[in-house]
C-alpha cells in the first residue's frame, strides 16, 4: 500500500507540528505501507520566526527514495509578509504584514497565484502522474493542503483522509480573536473547509473531543490519532535528593487563552509576603522567547518576580527534554472554554515527570491525568500557593516531591509508534 502524505512542517524544521507527519513516515514500513511524504527544503534552524522566514531550503525538488520510503522536498517559496519578516524582524511592519496575510489567505483558496505552497501540489500531482497511489491524506495546519488533497483527489479518483492536528473553523485560537476583518476570515474560510471536507473519506485528529466536534460539523466519520511521544526516558537524578530552588517547567506554545496569570500571581503573593525568595523556585519557560507576545505578556507581568523566571529561545527536541528531565513539575495550561490535551503533554509523559494541570479544566486534560497518576490537577489560586509552599519545604528537607509514578503501561498507548499502527489499521481496513 502506498500513501501520499502532504505535509507543510517536516524535519528538520523544529516545530511540534513536524513531528506527527515524521512518525507517519519513520512507522509505516513497519504496517506494510510505502509513506510518499511532500514537503519543503526545510532547513534546522528554527529558533524564531525571522530564523524560518529566513531560511533559504534547496532551488529544486529533491526526491529521496528507498524502498520503504519517498520524501519530497520542493523549493521554499517565499509571499511579501515572508520576505519583510526575513529583511526586517518580528517588530517591524506588524501592521504591513497582517494586512498581506489576510489578504493572501482571502485569495489564496480559490486562485492558486496566491498559494504560497503551490509546489507541493505540483509535486504530488506530478508523482501520482506516474506512480499508483491509494491513498492521500493532508495533515494541517496550513489548511491549504486540503484544498490540494481534494483536488488531488477528484483529478485521480483516490480517496484522501483530512487530519486536523487543531480545528480550522474549531480552532482554539482564532475564535478567541475579535474584529470584523477575523470574523468575516472565517466565515470565508468554513465555506471552503466544508467543500473540501465534503469529498475526504474519514477525519482524523488529535482527541475526542475535537473528533466529535468535527464529525458533528462536517457529518463525516472522525477518528483518533494522538499526538504521541517516541519513547520512555530515564529520569537523569533523584530530584528529591537535589538542592533548591524547585524548578517548574512549561515547554513550547503559551496561548493567549492559557491561564498563566493565576501561577504567576501565586508566585508575587508569595514573594511580597516574603514566604519565598528567587533561591528557592525557579519557572523555566522553554522556548517562550520564539512567541514575542506571550514572552512579554509573561515578562511584564510584574518586575517584581522577573527573577523567579527563565525563558528560551526554541530548543532542539533533545534540549528541551534534558530540561524536562531536569525540573521536578512540568506544567500545563488550560483554556477554560477550550479544553483540549496539548501536544507537549505527551512529551512530558515521556519523561515520566509529575504534571501539573493549572488549572483544572474537568475535562479531557485532567481526566488523562488523573487516569494515567500522571500529576495533579490545581483548581484555584489558593491551591497553586499552598502546592508552591509545600514542594519548595520538601525539596528543602529532601523529602519525596510526589509519593506516585505515572502508570507507564497505560501512557505507552501513546507512542507515536502505537498510534502510527492505528492509523495504518485504518487505512488498510479501506
Amino acid at each position: 500500500m502506498r500513501v501520499l502524505i502532504l505535509a507543510h512542517d517536516f524535519p528538520p524544521l523544529n516545530t511540534i507540528g513536524s513531528r506527527r507527519p515524521f512518525s507517519w513516515y519513520h512507522y509505516f514500513p513497519r504496517f506494510g505501507i510505502h509513506p510518499v511524504v511532500i514537503t519543503k527544503s526545510w532547513e534546522e534552524k528554527s529558533g524564531s520566526i525571522r530564523e524560518i522566514a529566513s531560511q533559504k531550503g534547496a532551488d529544486k525538488v529533491i526526491i529521496e527514495e528507498t524502498d520503504e520510503h519517498t520524501l519530497i522536498r520542493v523549493p521554499l517559496t517565499k509571499n511579501r509578509p515572508d520576505k519583510l519578516l526575513m529583511h526586517y524582524g518580528a517588530s517591524r511592519f506588524i501592521f504591513l504584514r497582517k494586512v498581506l496575510t489576510f489578504l493572501n489567505l482571502v485569495f489564496a483558496y480559490p486562485f492558486f497565484l496566491f498559494d504560497r505552497n503551490i509546489m507541493m501540489y505540483q509535486a504530488a500531482l506530478s508523482y501520482m502522474k506516474t506512480h499508483q497511489v491509494d491513498f492521500i491524506l493532508a495533515t494541517a495546519e496550513p489548511f491549504i493542503l486540503f484544498k490540494h488533497a481534494h483536488l488531488l483527489s477528484k483529478k485521480f479518483a483516490v480517496p484522501w483522509i483530512a487530519d486536523f492536528r487543531d480545528g480550522w473553523k474549531l480552532n482554539h485560537v482564532t475564535a478567541q480573536r475579535k474584529g470584523i476583518p477575523v470574523k468575516l476570515l472565517r466565515g470565508w474560510e468554513f465555506f471552503f473547509e466544508k467543500k473540501y471536507l465534503a469529498s475526504c473519506k474519514f477525519i482524523t485528529t488529535v482527541d475526542p473531543l475535537l473528533a466529535e466536534r468535527l464529525a458533528a460539523l462536517h457529518h463525516k466519520r472522525a477518528e483518533v490519532i494522538y499526538n504521541g511521544f517516541e519513547k520512555f526516558i530515564p529520569e537523569i537524578d533523584d530530584r528529591s535528593t537535589a538542592a533548591l530552588p524547585l524548578i517548574l517547567c512549561h515547554a513550547g506554545t503559551v496561548y493567549p487563552g492559557h491561564q498563566v496569570e493565576v501561577l504567576l500571581q501565586a508566585v508575587k503573593d508569595l514573594h511580597i509576603t516574603g514566604q519565598i525568595s528567587p533561591c528557592e523556585l525557579k519557572i523555566e519557560f522553554v522556548g517562550l522567547d520564539f512567541f514575542p507576545e506571550q514572552l512579554q505578556r509573561i515578562m511584564t507581568f510584574d518586575s517584581g518576580i522577573a527573577a523567579y523566571l527563565e525563558t528560551t529561545a526554541r530548543l532542539r527536541p533533545e534540549q528541551a527534554l534534558e530540561r524536562m528531565q531536569a525540573a521536578d513539575f512540568l506544567i500545563v495550561f488550560t483554556e477554560p472554554k477550550y479544553p483540549v490535551i496539548p501536544a507537549k503533554t505527551y512529551e512530558y509523559f515521556s519523561t515520566g515527570k509529575p504534571i501539573i494541570v493549572i488549572l483544572n479544566d474537568d475535562s479531557i486534560l485532567a481526566k488523562l491525568i488523573n487516569d494515567l497518576k500522571a500529576g495533579i490537577n490545581l483548581n484555584s489560586l489558593e491551591e497553586i500557593t499552598s502546592f508552591l509552599l509545600e514542594k519548595i519545604e520538601a525539596k528543602k528537607n529532601h523529602m519525596q516531591l510526589f509519593n506516585f509514578k505515572m502508570n507507564s503501561s497505560k501512557a505507552a498507548v501513546f507512542r507515536r509508534e502505537f498510534q502510527a499502527g492505528k492509523l495504518a489499521e485504518l487505512l488498510k481496513g479501506d
